[in-house]
């Protein structure tokens, strides 16, 4: 493809800056090809393939306004590589305006890859961002590929991607950003005059990121003013981000964050909280697909209040699906909230589809959080993409759930399988598994936040519609019994407290109340659906359970 020369500079690794930046004349540095542009009519740079070393920061500012700085059409999309061998800042905009990047590859940088300022600078944005500039609004960075981020341990307000003080309308879409120890992609909006208003984070992949963070995330927002609205974070595929120990959230909507659409995105593998809501109201999480893997520890979000910051209110985590191949949960707040001291208003948690592939206990909440409608089942996901069967049930009413459009990083990028597998990688876990405590209807027992108890002679409980399919031939239960309560019976019936009888177990003893044990029993005519009844037989205290697991 020939590009017509009164539309655009070129730049080239074979180029001059005493050529005229044509495409068979093209100039050799960005600087050149900036300062041509601004006594030019022409706003568009295509940048040739090849391999551009920086030893300084390429700055854009308000006399760059509207330019376009791109991959050359003809060439292989991210194949212009600018490696920054170590500087702090690759390419930043700093005070200009409607300004696209589109369709490079960023390298080797230890603060921001790419970098957007407007607005009043702040002391801490070292090095390049704490001088007041004009408003950057509207700039575009599209299609990049940003890696090998190189971040001190700790380091706040360091990100591949970074949006800071008066940027409003922002787009950031289908990039990828891979292998940095600082934050992905981070907008920060922290005093009076700054506005990130309608910035819109969508269609990019975050792999690996955030390996030197504290208290981060790979997609990071900041309002302290609590004054912006529009902000839209849509369909990226975000897979581990960050180590557990070091509070390293997916998605992080921090200090005061309010107004937020965070909706269709994929979160996986390593991290602390795919989620976490901080002092914001108004924020809406929904139809995003989150795989807690084999960590049975992790919590799907931490909302946390601060005595800062304003009361939290109407914020909602609705129709989202989560997903586990834990073989056993050991932790009670898969909702976790955390209050500093002033008053706020819980979430609206409900119709989230729950799914497990192997043998953990599935936890919809406790009386701290719960999810007020939980749905089980098999939703039909499958391999790297998360791709789902047009025969799902999250399709169906109350989940709703909205189509995937896979449209991740630039035209022709692929999902790689490297990193944390997708939990949906096991084809089948050939088991059913019912978490004790969340029973339809009971006689008798007593519901505690992770386990059922109080079970004595001719208690019960009841859970309907349970579908055991083409059949299952053995239960387990997982139960506490202390010795002096051992060799009681637990009958599992279909229909009634009185219907078929599928199976029944004598408890052995496990030593007391708080030690679990798997102990199994075969079945007969465990086949199809049915209302399932566990009953209890003997005296008082016969046990605590945690979970009945149906297996073949």
């Amino acid at each position: 493809m020939r590009t017509n020369v009164t539309q655009a500079f070129f730049v080239s690794p074979e180029g001059k800056d005493s050529n005229s930046g044509t495409l068979e004349s093209p100039f050799l540095t960005f600087e050149r090809a900036r300062d041509t542009l601004r006594v030019s009519s022409i706003k568009t740079v295509y940048i040739r393939s090849g391999l551009y070393q920086r030893t300084n920061t390429f700055f854009l500012d308000a006399k760059d306004n509207n330019q376009v700085w791109s991959i050359y059409p003809g060439d292989i999309p991210n194949t212009a590589i600018i490696n920054g061998n170590g500087i702090h800042d690759i390419l930043d905009i700093i005070g200009g305006s409607g300004i696209t990047i589109n369709g490079l590859t960023i390298q080797n940088f230890s603060s921001r890859g790419i970098g957007i300022h407007g607005g009043m600078g702040m002391k801490e944005a070292t090095p390049h961002f704490t001088v007041k500039h004009d408003i950057a609004e509207g700039n575009k960075i599209t299609n990049n590929i940003v890696e090998n981020g190189n971040v001190a341990f700790g380091a706040w307000d360091r990100a591949a991607i970074y949006a800071q003080g008066n940027v409003p309308n922002t787009y950031l879409a289908n990039n990828v950003i891979r292998n940095s120890t600082g934050y992905g992609m981070g907008v920060w909006c922290l005093q009076t005059g700054d506005n990130t208003s309608n910035t819109q984070i969508i269609n990019n992949v975050l792999l690996n990121v955030c390996g030197n963070v504290k208290d981060g995330g790979a997609i990071y927002i900041n309002d302290r003013t609590r004054k912006v609205t529009g902000i839209v974070v849509k369909n990226n595929y975000i897979r581990d981000y960050g180590i557990f120990e070091n509070a390293t959230r997916a998605i992080y909507m921090d200090d005061e964050s309010s107004n937020l659409t965070v909706e269709g995105n994929i979160i996986s593998g390593s991290g602390t909280y795919p989620i976490m809501y901080h002092s914001g109201s108004n924020n809406k999480v929904t139809g995003n697909i989150i795989d807690l893997n084999d960590d049975g520890t992790k919590s799907i979000f931490l909302y946390q209040n601060d005595s800062n910051y304003g009361v939290m209110s109407n914020n909602v985590f609705s129709g989202n699906i989560i997903l586990s191949k834990y073989t056993f949960y050991s932790i009670a707040r898969v909702y976790k909230f955390f209050d500093t001291g002033r008053q706020t208003n819980k979430p609206d948690i409900k119709n989230n589809f729950y799914y497990n592939y192997t043998t953990g206990t599935i936890n919809t909440g406790n009386t701290e959080l719960a999810d007020s409608s939980p749905i089980t089942g098999d939703p039909e996901i499958y391999g790297w993409n998360y791709d789902i069967k047009d025969t799902s049930p999250i399709y169906k009413s109350p989940i709703n759930f909205p189509n995937k459009s896979n449209n991740w990083g630039p035209v022709g990028y692929t999902i790689p399988t490297i990193g944390t597998a997708p939990s949906c990688l096991i084809s089948s876990r050939k088991m059913l598994q019912i978490t004790a405590n969340k029973y339809d209807s009971m006689q008798g027992v007593t519901k505690n936040n992770t386990f059922l108890g109080s079970c004595d002679n001719n208690d019960w409980v009841a859970y309907n519609n349970v579908d055991l399919g083409s059949g299952y031939s053995k239960l387990t239960i997982r139960v506490a019994v202390p010795d002096p309560q051992a060799g009681q019976i637990i009958e599992v019936r279909s229909g009634s407290v009185t219907g078929s009888l599928l199976g029944m177990l004598k408890t052995v003893s496990t030593g007391s109340f708080t030690s679990y044990e798997d102990q199994s029993i075969n079945l007969n005519g465990a086949i199809g659906t049915h209302k399932i009844y566990i009953v209890f037989k003997g005296k008082s205290g016969i046990g605590n359970f945690e979970y009945f697991r149906f297996t073949n």
